[in-house]
């Protein structure tokens, strides 16, 4: 195929999102009360910085998005393989 009929704007670079640490091997994944609700409240920040950029359809937005969700997806796992332990103060 010849590069003179190629758009170099249709051509995105997947975005590199850099994982969260991983938890030890066979180690269950503890937090604390106040670690949960910072899990959550980091939750609900992305969400709604999410939300902000959907409404926008240009290009760059969407990167962005895909990011985000990338992120979320990633807190999702981390809170669903919590378990809350101690107690509240």
């Amino acid at each position: 195929m010849s590069r003179a009929f190629v758009n170099e704007d249709d051509q995105r670079e997947t975005p590199f999102v850099p994982p969260r640490a991983d938890l030890p091997v066979g180690f269950p994944n503890y937090v604390t009360p106040a670690g949960m609700e910072a899990l959550l409240k980091e939750k609900e920040m992305l969400l709604t910085e999410r939300d902000a950029h959907s409404a926008a359809d240009a290009h760059d937005k969407q990167t962005e998005v895909s990011i985000l969700n990338s992120r979320l997806q990633m807190l999702e796992n981390r809170i669903s393989s919590a378990q809350v332990i101690g107690r509240e103060e």
